[in-house]
């Protein structure tokens, strides 16, 4: 059998967490561009 619902080794984290860091960075840019109503946020 083979489960890939429980992958908790090292070189997973490793990868998951800078991406996970980097779209709440996007997510927080996106919010900001929202808030000042910049003509590029659609873009």
């Amino acid at each position: 059998m083979f489960d890939v619902d429980l992958e908790r080794n090292i070189p997973t984290w490793y990868s998951t967490i800078p991406l996970f860091i980097v779209a709440s960075l996007l997510l927080l840019i996106a919010i900001g561009k929202r808030a000042e109503d910049d003509r590029w946020k659609h873009a």
